[in-house]
This record gives structure tokens, sequence and C-alpha cells, in this order.
């Protein structure tokens, strides 16, 4: 584009005040010092000038008076040489020669000891005999012939100004009268510069000599002044005083001999007239200058300026977006490469403009494709940003949300009012962690993030909104499952103290039983005992399930088949207005599972939909097989991909809501009141963790519940599974030596009276260091060993580690109401050990003691 050629703008004049500011500065500096130093040199020059004229009246005042001292310390010599200075004729003579030889003297007199008047000039009879001893020079007595002077006083013959001056000789004394009119001519005749004049005072500050004699006549006092008080204190200097309208220098000192106090002043205006005129002129010739400077400087700012005002409107045009080339007349070098950088910064700008474009569009595609809602809110609450999520969440576009009052658009936020005002205004981050929100659009559950945003210096609030709902609900399963932990390791160990006294309850009411077989009521007496023995044996059962510490019996099993062997026992418990129908998935591949766990579980959920249908209703089965590579719950303890076989429970009920659904595993948790134990799903829950299995459920109020369980798939033949026919080793018979380890009196005492009635030699040990010592003593003697898992000390697992150190192939039977991975399936599944959960009955006891001897081929758990 091509620019007109202008007058130059405000550049060219802040240029041009710029020139001028850098010419004259240093002149006015300059000036300004050099006037500075006149001045001062000026004012020394005259406080100088000053102090010399009132050191020049300070002599002369005491010049004035050396004429009178001599002549009385003359006086003093004569009369002292007469012895008869009453009869002595030359006295009058001498006196009368004194005063015309002193014209300022108005009288002297020569007085005796006692006051009295001797002689006298001028000659006044009436003086003749006149008593003196009263007055105040003589009143001072007599001091080594030195010469006092009085305070001046008027005549009362004359009415002038006099002072006294009096000396002692060995008659008396020797007074003579001065007229001070001499000493104020002779003052006044001291030629004084700069309009100026001389003031004398006495200690006092009364007047004693001033131009205006009026002011001497009335006898004026000054002592309130500043430099009577500085010279009454011994000071000595100058100072600037305001008299009459008119500014003085003073200089002030005292008279020596007097302490008078002696004022010189000067007008300073015609003491500085040269100085003042000085500085007139200087002012002219730098006005002259200024003027000059001006006009230069205008003239090379337009000249220099000119082409800078052109790139200030190219810079303008540039400033409001329009980038295209402009055109540039040479000019000055500097100006030319200035023109070049410029057009170069407008590519520059342009690309950066761009890629700032570019920039933004992304910043804002991330604020848009993030999960969370992200919204600005302004100090006014108005909203200022919306990102999609938002507008997918609340339906709202970000046009119709932008300018908005955020509290309208969400009026939970007025709670938290004070934390938006804090973020904006002491610019920190606050959060709100897993907030409970009634914005069904929001979740459940939210957190909610505020962050300062600075933008164009405006302060505002970044408000980022998260559901969380889903982790909430992990949470409180992780919780549920902390419980579940906390409450099955509690129900092991009743288990373990329960198992413990069912087993001499079971074991001694089979051996009643034996010893009263001839005596039926007797005998049902004891059935009876052991039928609830039993019972209790079932329930521990399930709380070991529950724990899941229950000692499973594994084998492959195929669930069509299981469901298929339930089906009759289905049909038969639940009530015909229930519709059963399965849904199962051929050639399902094998699980590994305790199947008579699995019923447990199959029976619990249709009871549990049983009741959950009293009006009737479907309930269905259905299986599948399916391979997941990722968890379907985060709460999964999740191994990596695996396959799996599905058993999903479903029926139409009553359905559950989200607080029931989290507390469904709870043990002893019902929503049946007193008909159920809520041990239940606990068990449920028990049984699938210990098959390695997951659980999922979904449910709905009045639309039914569904559980799926997902089974690992058999990948290959466990070889723990496979009975091992070879080495049979044919160990015992009956009769046979066994070390029994228990530390239960009453455990060891029941199974020691069996084993003996079967003829095995039984040795007991309380526990495992007693049966080491005993085995140590005769190592080949035992048969088998048969211990409890977990005793005081030596648990049975260590023990039989370090018996089988010395007999590698010593048979062992494990017995224990609760295992808790103490004794691994390795470690009881095998040719030389076996394992029976207490409680027991006898004759298992005997299978698995002939069985692991080679005389019974009977599973391994009992």
């Amino acid at each position: 584009m091509a620019l007109k050629n202008e007058k130059g703008g405000s550049l060219q004049k802040t240029q041009a005040f710029a020139l001028i500011l850098a010419s004259l500065i240093p002149l006015i500096i300059a000036t300004f010092f050099t006037l500075l130093i006149i001045m001062i040199s000026v004012r020394n020059e005259t406080a100088k000038e000053t102090n010399t004229l009132n050191s020049t009246v300070n002599y002369q005042i005491n010049q004035f008076f050396t004429v009178p001292s001599v002549m009385m310390y003359q006086l003093k010599g004569m009369l002292e040489i007469n012895e008869e200075i009453h009869s002595h004729q030359d006295t009058d003579a001498h006196l009368n020669l004194s005063l015309d030889a002193v014209p300022f003297f108005n009288r002297i007199m020569v007085l005796d000891h006692e006051g009295k008047v001797l002689h006298l000039v001028p000659f006044n009879e009436d003086f003749l005999e006149m008593d003196f001893s009263k007055q105040p020079f003589f009143k001072e007595g007599f001091q080594r012939g030195e010469i006092r002077w009085s305070p001046i006083f008027i005549s009362s013959i004359t009415g002038k100004p006099l002072i006294a001056a009096t000396i002692d000789f060995k008659f008396g004394k020797i007074v003579g009268y001065i007229n001070i009119a001499h000493l104020i001519e002779l003052v006044g005749d001291i030629e004084i510069s700069h309009g100026g004049y001389a003031v004398v005072t006495d200690q006092d500050g009364t007047m004693i000599v001033h131009p205006d004699k009026l002011l001497m006549e009335q006898r004026v006092n000054i002592s309130n002044e500043e430099a009577v008080i500085r010279a009454v204190n011994g000071e000595k200097g100058e100072l600037t005083v305001r008299k009459d309208n008119h500014t003085f220098l003073c200089a002030y000192s005292q008279v020596s001999n007097f302490n008078w106090i002696l004022l010189v002043y000067q007008d300073k205006k015609e003491l500085y007239s040269t100085i003042y005129l000085l500085i007139k002129l200087i002012l002219v010739i730098l006005t002259i200058t200024i003027g000059t400077s001006i006009i230069m400087s205008l003239y090379i700012s337009k000249r220099i300026l000119h082409p800078l005002d052109l790139l200030n409107k190219i810079t303008e045009k540039i400033g409001i977006g329009e980038y295209d080339s402009f055109f540039w007349k040479k000019s000055y070098k500097e100006f030319d490469s200035l023109a070049d950088n410029y057009s170069r910064m407008v590519q520059a700008v342009k690309t950066r403009e761009n890629e700032i474009d570019n920039l933004r569009r992304h910043l804002s595609s991330i604020i848009d494709s993030m999960p969370s809602l992200v919204i600005g809110v302004d100090s006014e609450f108005s909203i200022t940003l919306w990102n999609k999520r938002a507008q997918e969440v609340i339906k709202i576009k970000s046009e119709e949300a932008v300018g908005q009052k955020i509290m309208d658009v969400f009026p939970f936020l007025e709670d938290y009012r004070d934390m938006i005002v804090k973020c904006l205004y002491q610019q920190e981050i606050l959060s709100l962690n897993k907030i409970k929100s009634e914005n069904i659009e929001l979740g459940s559950y939210i957190d909610i993030l505020m962050f300062p945003l600075i933008s164009n210096d405006k302060k505002e609030v970044g408000i980022r909104i998260d559901d969380m709902t889903s982790i909430v609900n992990s949470e409180l399963i992780i919780q549920q499952s902390d419980k579940l932990n906390s409450l099955g390791k509690l129900s092991a160990g009743i288990s373990h103290d329960l198992n413990n006294m069912l087993t001499p309850i079971l074991g001694y009411g089979e051996l009643l039983e034996d010893k009263l077989k001839n005596d039926p009521e007797s005998v049902a007496f004891t059935i009876q005992i052991q039928e609830a023995a039993m019972k209790a044996q079932k329930l521990v059962r399930q709380l070991l399930v529950f724990s899941k510490k229950q000692q499973l019996n594994y084998n492959n099993v195929n669930i069509n088949q299981l469901l298929g062997g339930f089906k009759k026992l289905l049909d038969h418990s639940l009530p015909e207005n229930i519709d059963i129908s399965y849904i199962l998935k051929e050639a399902l591949p094998p699980i590994r599972a305790d199947e008579g766990q699995l019923e447990q579980v199959v029976m619990n959920l249709s009871i549990n939909g049983r009741d959950a249908m009293p009006d009737g209703g479907d309930l269905t089965f259905e299986t599948d097989y399916i391979r997941l590579e990722k968890p379907l719950n985060n709460q999964w303890k999740w191994r990596g991909p695996e396959d799996f076989v599905t058993l999903a429970i479903s029926d139409t009920g009553f359905g559950m809501s989200d607080e029931t659904l989290s507390r469904i595993f709870e043990p002893f948790y019902s929503t049946k009141g007193r008909k159920g134990t809520g041990l239940g799903l606990s068990m449920v829950y028990g049984i699938i963790e210990q098959h390695n299995g997951y659980i999922s459920v979904q449910s709905e109020l009045l639309k039914g519940t569904k559980f799926t369980f997902f089974l690992p798939v058999v990948a290959e033949s466990n070889p723990l599974l496979q009975e091992s026919q070879e080495n049979k080793k044919e160990i015992i018979t009956h009769g046979g030596k066994i070390l029994l380890v228990e530390d239960d009196f009453q455990v060891i005492e029941l199974i020691k009276t069996f084993l003996q009635k079967e003829k095995f030699h039984v040795v007991p040990a309380k526990n495992g260091f007693d049966a080491l010592s005993i085995f140590e003593k005769d190592i080949e003697a035992f048969d088998l060993v048969l211990t409890d898992v977990i005793m005081p000390k030596i648990s049975g697992r260590e023990l039989v580690q370090k018996l089988r150190e010395k007999k590698s192939d010593l048979p062992v039977v494990f017995m224990s109401g609760y295992t808790d991975n103490i004794v691994s399936e390795k470690e009881w599944d095998g040719d030389f050990t076996a394992f029976i959960e207490k409680p027991f009955k006898f004759n298992d006891l005997l299978d698995v003691i002939l069985r692991i001897s080679g005389k019974s081929k009977t599973t391994d758990t009992v």
C-alpha cells in the first residue's frame, strides 16, 4: 500500500521536545550552578565585609575611650606624688589641663576616701564637700588602680548621656564624666556602604548610639532582637533581619571593656545589587539560547522524524490487521533499513498469528475433547467458557451458555460461592472430592476443581466437573471387600475353635453309640447328639466358605451337566408359579471346581429368586463361553486376559436399589427380616472367589436381578486331579505305630481311644517340639504321623518338613478345621500325604489312614 507524506504527529513533537531538553538541560544546570557559586561567593564576601565593618567600628569605640583612659592614669600618677593633696596648689591646674586636653570630658572630680569632693573642674561651688559615697562607682571599692566604667546615664544638668570613669589612688578616687555625644558623632562619621549604619546598646539592650537621635533620647530597648541576644551570650557573627520593610545583613559583636552590643546593618538590596544585575544578564542570555534551541530542535525533528511518521502510519495499518505490502520511498540509510525490518516483521507477524490461530484451535479442541465439564466464570459469576462435554451433558449450546450466571445453570454451586471468590482473588487452586450431586446429568458423585485463569489481564475461574459415580461405587465395593476379608478372618478363627469343640462331641457320640448298641433308646439319643454336631459342622462349613478358608475338592466340572443334575431338585423346590428356563451354550469346556460348592451357589440364588417373586415370575439359567481382554469392573482382581465359562442366573422379581446393591455381599445383611440369616450371598461371594472367578450383578427396582459368574476354563488336564496308581506302598496295617500330634487334650484322648480300639499303637505329642523329640528317639519305629495343622510354637506343615528331612517317605495325615493355606494342595494331595477336615467320623479317619497306607483308594479329602 502507498501512504501519503503528511506533517509530523505526536512522535515528531516528542522528538523535538527531547532535542530541546537534551540541548537545554545541560545549559540550565550549568547556569544554575554558576549563579549558585556566584551567590555563595558574594554572600561570603558580603559577610566578610560586614564583619570587617563591625570590627572597625568596635575598634573606633575602643579608641574613643583610650585617650581618657591614658589621661586618668596620668592624673593618678601626678596626684600620688603630692603628699598633701588638700593644699597642693597645682591640682586644679592639672585637672584643667586634662579637661582641655580631652574636650569630650564633661567634668573631672577628686574624692577622698570618705567620698567627699576635694577638687573638681569645671569648678562648681555646689559640689564642694558633697558626699558621693553612696554613688555606685564609689561603692565598688578600691581595686588596685584599674579604671572602672559606669553604665550610661543622663546628666541632670546638661541632659546629655554620660559615662563615669573611676580610678583609685592612695588618697581616694578620680572620677571623670565623659560626654557620649562625642562617641555618637565618632560612630556617625564612620562610612558604612550599601545604606548601612551602626547601632550600639548597653548590656541591657538600651540604645546608646543610633542614627535616629530620637531613639537614643527615648532610650529604646531592643534586647528581644536575635542579634542582641546572641551578642549578649558572647557570640559574634551575622544574620539577616527585616526592619522597616527592608532586609538587612546584620553583623553583631560585643564592645570590649564595656560589654556593649555593637550592631552593623547593611541593606541587602543594595548589597546584592551587582549580583542581581548579573543574574538578569544571565537570564536574558539563557532566554535567547532557549529560543534558538527550540527553533533548531523543531527543524531537526521535522527533518529526521518525517520518515518515522510514515512508519507510524504503516504500523497503524498493521495494528488493524492490514498486512499488505507497503510503498517506501528511499530516505536516510538507517530508516531504509528499518523499513526493510518492518517488512520482514509483517511477514513474521502473519506467520505467528497463523500459528497462534492453529494453537488456539488445537487448545479449544483439547478442551472440547476432555471427558470433564470445563467451564470459565468471571468475577460477575457469568459463564465465559463452555466446552463440548458441557454441551452434551447439560444440553445447552456454548453460545447460549456464555453470559448466563453459573448459579442459574448449576444451582448447587451457590453453596460454593465463597470458594469461587477465594479462587478468583487469592489465586488458589481448590477442589471438592466426591460430593453428592442431585443433578442426574452430572452423576451421583462428582469432583469439582477450581483454578484461576488469567486472560487479557482479566481474572477468571476455571471450573472442572468430573463424574466420579463409578469410582465411588468401586471404592464402596473395595470397602465392602475389606469388610468381608475382616469378617472372614473372624469367622475362620471361630470355625477353627468350633471344629475343635465339635470333634470330641461327634467322636465321643460315635463311641457312645457303639457302647450302647444293645440299648436302642440310648442309641437314639447318641444319634441325636451326632446329628446336632453334624448340623453345627455344616454351619461351620458355611462360615469357612464365606471366609474362603474351606478346603475344596476340585475336579473338572461341566457347568451344563451340573445344571442338568440339579434340575429335578429345583423343579420340586420351587413353586409352580415360577417358570424355570435354561439357555445353555453347547460344547462348553470344563472348569476346575468343587461341584458341591457350585450347587450351593445355584441353590442359594434360586431360593433368593423364589423369595423375590412371591406372585410368580421367570427364573432363567444361562451359560456361555467368553474371553475377556479387560475387566468389566474396576474392583476385580484382574489377572489378565483369560477364557471363562459364564453362569447367569436372573429373576423377574422386586429388584434392588443402589444402596441395597452396594451391601448384598455383607455378612449378616438381609432384606428378608428375621427370615434371612444374611450369610447366603456372602457364601456365594466366598465360593466364587475361591474358584478364582468374578461376579457381576445388575438389578433394577421392580425389574428383577441378574447374577453373572465368570469361572476360568481348565486350559489342560490338571495332574493334581489324576490319581497316581503307581508306587502305592503298603505302609501300615492294623497294629502300626502312629505319632499323634495335637494341642487339644480332648481330641488327643478321643483319637487315641479310637485308634487303640483298632489295634494301633498311638504315641501322643502335645506340640511340634515334643513330636520332634519323640520321633528322633526311634525314627524307624513310626509308621505314620497324624498331626493337627495349627499348633502353638510350630505348625503342622513345619513339623512335617523337619520329620521328612529325617525320613523322606514318612506317611502323613493332616487334620484341621481351618487351614488358611498353611497346608497347600501339593502337600496333602500325594502318595504319602492326606488331609481330613475336622470334625470327622472315625470311619472316615480310618479310611484315610488305610488309603494312605495303600489299603484303600478313596479320595484324599473327607
